[in-house]
């Protein structure tokens, strides 16, 4: 029998570190700690791309009505709607990547989550559902802050959010503080390691 990947599912509040970790992780620059092969999914957003983001790499930008229509053509393993804009999951290159063994690493919002938690007693795909915190809220405050893409009702607006989805944690199977990039790496391929593997239904 065939062996395929599993689903690495990373999430938590915006600013919180998750595309830094998921940089780190297929990087293998965890302070000399092994990792699996790992490569990430490339989601659709219709947001626009902040500076440094380039197409085909950080996501595929796209716009809203060219949006809709993958999600008519059920072309998403999971989407949702955060900020005014829409991110989504490609399900045809999740399913090429699996079937080649690879771990498939999602950095998706919490909403998008929620989809694929719903929907994991009818896979047959290994799902690891890891949430990121931040130490405190006040530290996140300071994180979104330094990333200067958000002016003062937009920073408040996703602070909002992120109390909200903090209690979500509870939810996941694993949660992982964003204290340090090197000690949240080196958890999360730990997590990684430990996750075993099935054959591959359908998605």
């Amino acid at each position: 029998m065939s062996s395929f990947g599993q689903l690495l599912v990373l999430s938590g509040p915006s600013g919180v570190g998750k595309t830094t970790i998921a940089h780190r992780l297929l990087a293998g620059d965890s302070a000399g700690r092994g990792r699996s092969r790992i490569e990430r999914s490339i989601s659709y957003t219709t947001r626009p791309p902040r500076p440094g983001e380039r197409e085909g790499r950080d996501y595929y930008f796209v716009n809203r009505a060219e949006f809709l229509r993958l999600i008519k053509k059920n072309a998403f393993l999971e989407w949702a709607q955060l900020f005014g804009y829409y991110y989504g999951t490609p399900r045809r290159e999740a399913q090429r990547r699996l079937r080649r063994g690879i771990n498939l690493l999602l950095v998706i919002d919490v909403q998008g989550a929620a989809q694929l938690r719903r929907r994991r007693g009818r896979l047959a795909v290994p799902f690891s559902f890891i949430f990121v915190l931040p130490p405190s809220l006040a530290i996140l405050r300071t994180r979104l802050e330094a990333r200067q893409s958000e002016g003062p009702e937009q920073l408040e607006l996703r602070l909002q959010t992120a109390r909200r989805e903090l209690r979500a944690a509870a939810q996941f199977d694993y949660l992982v503080i964003n204290r340090s990039l090197d000690q949240a790496v080196g958890a999360i391929e730990q997590v990684i390691g430990a996750t075993g593997r099935s054959p591959l239904v359908s998605i």
